[in-house]
């Protein structure tokens, strides 16, 4: 999954913060700003059917699927379709910290 996002946004700097805090490894966090060819061919044949779409905006490569995120301070959400992915939550993230600080 890849996250799409612009370095002047506010909420896209929210979800890097948290997804840095988490080491998630299944996600990619991607700056619009510094897309490189290949990422720009990728994001144009992904987003072909929709034509356009606010940042952040999320890649799903398995299934090449445009998701649009939900963003609040507990949790930040993926809506894919008729499905929803939970991609950052701050319980979960006290939690594994609290595991982290018994486990050093």
């Amino acid at each position: 999954m890849k996250i799409y996002c612009s370095k002047d946004c506010k909420i896209c700097e929210k979800i890097k913060k948290s997804l840095e805090n988490l080491k998630r490894e299944d996600i990619k966090y991607k700056d619009v700003e510094d897309l490189k060819q290949e990422d720009l061919k990728e994001l144009k044949e992904v987003l072909k059917q929709k034509k356009e779409a606010e940042l952040p905006l999320v890649v799903d490569e398995k299934e090449k699927d445009v998701c649009e995120l939900i963003v609040t301070e507990d949790v930040i959400l993926a809506k894919c379709g008729n499905k929803i992915k939970v991609i950052y939550d701050k319980e979960y993230d006290k939690a594994i910290e609290t595991v982290r600080f018994f486990f050093r």
